[in-house]
């Protein structure tokens, strides 16, 4: 049949004849099964491509977009994700399969990017008041991200049999508008308590991670869904990344446009992933709950039975396998949430990086779930069909412990540096000292210089030595930096110029005004003297290194 009709398409006429002899001295029953056979593989060689040549339609009567299962569930996803016209990257949002599909990637993206947005802004948010922050202490922002963590994991907890009880979509969109009333109290906090109650309520909205694997799993058939979930998840987490990556961007635009008001920007910020939840929800109830229909039409008609949610979720409780999966779970996705609270503020305490590259930095390990996580359903999917559910396993296993290595490894690159962590000191009133000093400092070893003398003493700090502040013939402090690429530890506040061999500081700003720097930061590891947020310069005025650039250091 294939030679029959592909000789006259390609003008070779003689492939009529060859598909004539070829079914000449058959039985008729031989023929119809050779007919037959031919067919199919027809219709799987247009199906692969992602046509419904068989014209399957659901209860409803309604025909399919992709082609399907027994079941109605899709099993293809790459052939069909995107329209077949010109620019070809137009997502296919076909009803049913593919507008689940990305309805749930942009509704988990929508809440993974704003439960992120504020550890984005958090170099920003933890300013002093008066510089237009919340004035957080490390122990704040810390228990604001741990309650963000923790709400998401009690709300995930409760998802499940609420979309057994009502659907996956409904619960999507429930979740979606549970956290604007959280972004909403982030944009009015007037300090620490607000931010943790608002990550608290963003941090429900997380569970959407449950909606988006329930909805893709009933979209899709067990041949593929390995493939559909971990893209829909996958690109859903890249929220987290995006979120680091152009939230510093906005908010410098912002306060570009807003004369250079930080308390102003970084509230305007909270519109973004505001206006994301609400788009994304749109997106999710205009999609089906399964393949045939929604719950209500289905019930209603008789083609499924009400379930109840509980029953469901005890039945789960009771299965060993799923306590297996559940600690390896934690397990992978707390690295995932502990790199996305702490990435910004580890690049931008750590390596003294301004915000805007922080966010960059930081956004890296978010940004490999655009290709990371499909890897994985598609290895998933493959080790199952060479080894069954065993093959799955093996292969989530062996990829865990390389993370788990990884981890190892980021602590050991540095391990030998200064935790901000451990380098904290309490402030204390020791001031104003000889040479034009002031400012708590408890330890001097605290504000060492880099390479310079032991100054764990308070003898040593004003032993004599060779530098002399101000000119003035005071005692010289013998752990000043060396030069203008060397850093201090810790708090140091001077108002007077340091010179003295081999190098001179401060030669001056305009109009006369002495050079003043100061470091700020409570909890700062080794930074140069003209750094970042945890440094401030100053000829006279109280603009800051992301505010007038380097060029004033």
């Amino acid at each position: 049949l294939t030679s029959a009709l592909a000789g006259p398409v390609e003008g070779d006429r003689a492939g009529i004849e060859r598909g004539r002899s070829l079914y000449s001295g058959m039985s008729d029953q031989s023929r119809m099964e050779l007919l037959e056979q031919e067919i199919a593989t027809l219709h799987l060689a247009l199906e692969q491509k992602g046509m419904n040549t068989k014209m399957t339609k659901d209860v409803f009567g309604r025909t399919f977009a992709v082609p399907v299962d027994d079941e109605h569930k899709a099993t293809l996803l790459f052939p069909v994700m995107f329209n077949n016209t010109f620019p070809y990257i137009i997502p296919n949002v076909a009803q049913p399969h593919m507008r689940a599909f990305w309805a749930a990637t942009f509704g988990f993206f929508s809440t993974f990017f704003s439960v992120f947005a504020p550890a984005a802004l958090m170099p920003t948010l933890k300013k002093d008041k008066s510089d237009g922050g919340l004035d957080l202490t490390p122990q704040d922002i810390a228990d604001s991200g741990a309650l963000a963590v923790s709400f998401t994991i009690i709300m995930r907890i409760l998802a499940g049999p609420l979309c057994d009880k009502f659907g996956a979509r409904w619960t999507f969109f429930g979740l979606l508008w549970i956290g604007i009333p959280g972004i909403v109290l982030l944009a009015f906090a007037e300090g620490a308590t607000e931010l943790k109650a608002a990550r608290a309520i963003i941090g429900l909205s997380l569970a959407s991670f449950v909606t988006c694997q329930v909805w893709c799993s009933q979209m899709f058939a067990k041949s593929i869904v390995g493939t559909a979930n971990a893209t829909a998840g996958g690109w859903g987490n890249l929220g987290g990344g995006v979120t680091q990556l152009v939230m510093p961007l906005i908010y410098e635009g912002i306060l570009q446009s807003q004369d250079q008001d930080v308390d102003k920007s970084w509230r305007l910020c909270m519109i973004v992933p505001a206006a994301l939840h609400v788009i994304s929800s749109l997106c999710v109830i205009s999609g089906q709950d399964l393949p045939d229909g929604n719950y209500r039409e289905l019930e209603k008609s008789g083609a499924k039975n009400k379930t109840s949610g509980c029953k469901t979720a005890m039945i789960g409780f009771s299965n060993i396998n799923a306590w297996i999966l559940f600690i390896g779970y934690a397990f992978c996705f707390g690295v995932e949430l502990t790199m996305n609270n702490k990435g910004v503020l580890y690049f931008y305490k750590y390596y003294g990086v301004p915000q805007r590259m922080a966010g960059i930095y930081g956004s890296i390990f978010g940004l490999m779930n655009i290709f990371a996580r499909s890897w994985g359903g598609i290895l998933s999917d493959t080790m199952n069909a060479k080894y069954g559910m065993r093959g799955r396993i093996w292969a989530m296993w062996v990829i865990q412990a390389l993370e788990g290595l990884m981890c190892i490894i980021l602590g050991l690159i540095s391990i030998s540096k200064p935790s901000p962590t451990r380098m904290y000191k309490d402030q204390a009133s020791l001031g104003p000292w000889t040479g034009g000093f002031s400012g708590g400092l408890t330890d001097v070893s605290w504000t060492k210089a880099k390479g310079a003398g032991d100054c764990s003493v308070l003898e040593s700090f004003l032993a004599g030595n060779t530098v002399d502040w101000a000119g003035e013939g005071l005692a010289p402090y013998t752990c000043a930096p060396a030069n203008d690429g060397d850093g201090m530890w810790g708090q140091f506040n001077s108002t007077l110029a340091p010179s003295g061999y081999p190098y001179t500081y401060g030669l001056g700003g305009p109009d006369g005004y002495p050079y003043t720097y100061t470091i700020t930061a409570q909890k700062g590891a080794w930074v140069p003297p003209c750094g970042f947020d945890s440094i401030k310069t100053n000829y006279g005025n109280t603009k800051d290194y992301d505010e007038i650039g380097r060029a004033s250091c």
